[in-house]
């Protein structure tokens, strides 16, 4: 295997068959393999490594891996995120109670369709508002990371004013999560 110049944790290599590529994802004791005969990968690594389990993925590094069975009867991924948003929105209710904020309601809009954050005149956050904005944005950072495209420009579009966000910037932000509380379970079809 190689390690890609992109990413040092992503090792890579042509497959036996010459028709594709096997792929490693390695992340302190976890490994993921992609490929068409994972197995063997595994049977190779053994000669190096013990291994606790190998088996199909079904959470890695905050993603929910789902199988299911297409109509041509393949086995299908679908790449989810509700296991970590579960423990997100535990996370973001419990840092909002702590703030002394009320918890949103759910919505089915992450981001309201005027809204213009650069023209947000309210007051400034104060440290512990601050504070709170940067813990809610890693949160939803990631989430966006994982594959929850719907919420990148919301997210994207608010992350602008980490550095003195606004109290309006951060009423925003909670107002997403009120849109996951709503949607916590989306998934992306991969093959």
């Amino acid at each position: 295997f190689t390690r890609s110049r992109g990413d040092s944790d992503i090792w890579y290599r042509l497959n036996k068959d010459k028709d594709g590529y096997d792929y490693l994802g390695t992340h302190v004791d976890d490994i993921l393999v992609v490929a068409k005969r994972p197995q063997i990968i595994f049977e190779e690594l053994k000669a190096f490594y013990t291994f606790k389990d190998t088996e199909a993925p079904r959470y890695h590094l905050g993603v929910d891996y789902i199988q299911k069975k297409g109509a041509d009867g393949r086995i299908r991924y679908h790449l989810g995120s509700k296991t970590y948003v579960e423990e997100a929105i535990r996370k973001v209710k419990s840092l909002l109670e702590e703030a002394g904020r009320k918890i949103p309601y759910p919505t089915k809009c992450p981001m309201d369709k005027d809204l213009k954050p650069e023209l947000d005149t309210s007051r400034f956050c104060n440290a512990g508002e601050h504070r709170l904005y940067m813990q809610l944005m890693g949160i939803f950072l990631w989430i966006v990371r994982l594959g929850r495209v719907d919420l990148g420009f919301p997210i994207s579009s608010l992350s602008r004013f980490s550095a003195l966000p606004r109290i309006g910037h951060l009423e925003h932000l909670e107002k997403v999560f009120g849109y996951l509380l709503k949607f916590p379970d989306k998934q992306i079809p991969v093959n």
